[in-house]
């Protein structure tokens, strides 16, 4: 993967992330439409690999940088971003938000 990172981020390998995110769609079939990307990070590589199997992605982040550089790295994706204004509240405002949409599972980086 051949991308720009912002200095003080790490570069993500693909191959990990690929395993994850493939376990977690496996997980929520037969049925799953969108997902959730608790802190994407600058790069969005969960989104990235989930978009790729159709899924909408609800990607959420503290860090302003890090969700502007996502956004401008995947400006012609469906991936919806959501800055997170309180750490202790990492999914109620994205939930609010959008009160009618369905998600099916959340990744995370590191996964817990």
């Amino acid at each position: 993967m051949n991308v720009n990172v912002p200095t003080g981020h790490l570069k993500p390998g693909v191959d990990g992330r690929r395993l994850y995110t493939d376990w977690a769609r496996q997980l929520a079939e037969p049925v799953y439409n969108n997902a959730i990307d608790i802190g994407t990070g600058p790069v969005a590589i969960h989104a990235q690999l989930l978009t790729a199997h159709g899924l909408g992605v609800y990607c959420t982040e503290i860090d302003v940088n890090s969700l502007e550089h996502a956004k401008d790295l995947h400006k012609e994706s469906t991936m919806v971003f959501h800055k997170v204004s309180d750490p202790n509240d990492l999914l109620h405002s994205l939930i609010k938000q959008y009160q009618s949409t369905k998600y099916d599972f959340c990744v995370c980086n590191p996964p817990f």
